[in-house]
C-alpha cells in the first residue's frame, strides 16, 4: 500500500500544467471590428479550420487588444519555427464583410482580408505587441 502511495504522489507531482504562450498582443486600430486568425502559411487555410460562426462570435473590437495564445511554453517561438515562411501570419477579417458574405471561405477565396506577417526578430523588437491598422 505504501508503495502505491509513493507512486501516486510521484505521478501527481510530475504532472505540470502548461497554460500556453499568450505573449503576442494584437492591438486593433483599423477603425473596424475585426476577427483575427493566424496561420503557419502566408495564405489562409481553405477550407477554413473554423466555421464562419466562430469568427462572428470572436471579434476584436476597434481600439481593443487580442491576447493571441499558442499552446505550449514556447508556443509562438515553436509556431514561427514550424511556419512555412518562418513568420507569424495574421489574417484580419472585417466583421462587416463576415456578416455581408456569411462565409469565411468566400472571404479567403476572394482575398477579402488583410495579411500581416512578422518574423521572430520583428516581434521581439516591438516587445510582441503589434498594432494593426488599415
Amino acid at each position: 500500500m505504501k508503495n502505491y502511495l509513493i507512486i501516486l504522489l510521484f505521478l501527481i507531482s510530475s504532472c505540470t500544467w502548461d497554460p500556453g504562450d499568450s505573449i503576442l498582443q494584437v492591438v486593433n486600430h483599423t477603425g473596424h471590428d475585426v476577427s483575427i486568425e493566424w496561420e503557419k502559411d502566408s495564405i489562409p487555410s481553405y477550407p477554413a479550420f473554423n466555421k464562419t460562426e466562430y469568427y462572428l462570435e470572436n471579434p476584436t473590437y476597434n481600439n481593443d487588444t487580442l491576447s493571441a495564445g499558442e499552446s505550449g511554453r514556447f508556443g509562438w517561438k515553436r509556431f514561427i519555427t514550424q511556419s512555412k515562411n518562418k513568420k507569424v501570419n495574421l489574417f484580419v477579417y472585417k466583421m462587416d464583410s463576415l456578416r455581408k458574405y456569411n462565409s469565411i471561405d468566400y472571404l479567403n477565396e476572394k482575398r477579402i482580408y488583410k495579411r500581416y506577417s512578422y518574423t521572430k526578430e520583428e516581434l521581439e523588437k516591438c516587445n510582441w505587441i503589434v498594432i494593426i491598422s488599415h
